[in-house]
């Protein structure tokens, strides 16, 4: 059941991000700051335990 409670535990980790939001024209013209605040917002997740 190793591969069940692995998908359980991804599907934790998915559910858990707060929704990011950015406007078009932010995404548009400021691509490298939208691609940096969702790393930011990543890092701030809960990392899955490894094994």
């Amino acid at each position: 059941m190793k591969g069940f409670n692995g998908s359980i535990r991804l599907k934790q980790r998915i559910f858990s991000l707060a929704p990011v939001r950015f406007w078009n024209p932010d995404v548009l013209t400021n691509t490298d700051g939208v691609l940096e605040m969702i790393l930011l917002e990543l890092d701030k997740s809960p990392h899955p335990s490894a094994g």
